[in-house]
C-alpha cells in the first residue's frame, strides 16, 4: 500500500492501462488487495472496462473477492444494474469455485441481488433470461425472490443456478465462463455421475471451441473419463463419443488453418 500511495502522490496515473486493457484497480480487485483498492478508489481510479469487457467490480465478483465487491459498491459510482449484476456474479461464483466454494454465500448474495431488483416496484429490473441449456438440466434461472427461496436447500439447483447466472452476466464467449463448468463436471465424475459430467464438459468444450481457444486439455479430459467409465463397466454412449470426435476433428482443422 505504501508503494501505491507513493506512486499516486508522485502523480502516477491511477487509470493507466496494461496491454490487456486492465488498470491497477483491475489487478488489485482480482487479487483481493483490499487496502490497495481502497487507496485507488480514494484517488479516483475509474471503473473502466478491460479488454474482456470487465470492470474492476466484475473482476472482483468473478474472483469471489466479497470484501472488495462490498467496498466498491459502497464507494464507487455504480448504476443499479451494475450493482445487481456484481452481487449476482459474486454469489454465482461462490457456487462453483474449487478454492472459494461456499453455498451459503451463494444464496446470500443471489438473494441480496434479487431484493435489489425488486426494491422499486415501479421500476423492476427484469433479467435477460438465457434459453434453456441441457447441460444445466434445462433449468430456467430464478426470476423472483420466491423462486430463489424454493431452491435455498437444494445444493444441486444452486450449483446450476450459479453456472446459468455466470454465463448470462459474463457472456458465453468470456474466457472465464468455462472453468467452473469444468469444475462442477469433475465433481460429478468423482461421484460417479458420469452423464451429468459429460453434458457439462461438452458444453464447456463447445464454448471454448466457439471462442477459438485451445481444447487439448478438454479432449484429454474426455479420454480420461471414458477410460474410467469402461474400467468401471459403465456404459459409454455412442453419441457422446461422436460429439467428442467431431470436436477433435474441428480442433485439428483449426490447428491446420
Amino acid at each position: 500500500v505504501d508503494v501505491v500511495r507513493f506512486l499516486l502522490e508522485q502523480h502516477a496515473d491511477p487509470n493507466a492501462k496494461a496491454h490487456c486493457g486492465a488498470t491497477a484497480l483491475h489487478f488489485a480487485a482480482e487479487a483481493g488487495h483490499l487496502e490497495i483498492v481502497r487507496e485507488l478508489v480514494k484517488w479516483k481510479s475509474a471503473m473502466m472496462v478491460n479488454g474482456h469487457g470487465m470492470t474492476p467490480l466484475k473482476v472482483a465478483a468473478e474472483s469471489c473477492k466479497a470484501d472488495v465487491v462490498e467496498l466498491l459498491l459502497a464507494h464507487a459510482d455504480c448504476d443499479r444494474k451494475s450493482r445487481i449484476e456484481a452481487l449476482e456474479l459474486l454469489g454465482a461464483s461462490f457456487a462453483n469455485d474449487r478454492e472459494n466454494y461456499d453455498i451459503m454465500k451463494t444464496y446470500h448474495y443471489l438473494y441480496l441481488a434479487m431484493l435489489e431488483r425488486y426494491r422499486d416496484s415501479e421500476n423492476l429490473l427484469e433479467k435477460d433470461i438465457l434459453p434453456q441449456i441441457e447441460a444445466y438440466g434445462n433449468r430456467t434461472e430464478c426470476r423472483t425472490p420466491q423462486e430463489l427461496e424454493c431452491i435455498r436447500q437444494d445444493r444441486d439447483a444452486l450449483h446450476m443456478e450459479g453456472l446459468i447466472v455466470r454465463e448470462r452476466i459474463l457472456g458465453s464467449d468470456n474466457i472465464d465462463v468455462s472453468h467452473p463448468i469444468i469444475y462442477r463436471g469433475a465433481v460429478y465424475a468423482d461421484n460417479m455421475q458420469f452423464e451429468q459430467c459429460i453434458k457439462l464438459w461438452l458444453h464447456a468444450l463447445h464454448l471454448r471451441q466457439r471462442g477459438s481457444r485451445n481444447t487439448h486439455k478438454d479432449l484429454l479430459r474426455f479420454a480420461q473419463v471414458f477410460s474410467q467409465m469402461i474400467h468401471l463397466n459403465e456404459p459409454v454412449k455412442a453419441k457422446d463419443i461422436e460429439s467428442v470426435l467431431r470436436c477433435s476433428v474441428l480442433e485439428i482443422e483449426q490447428g491446420m488453418a
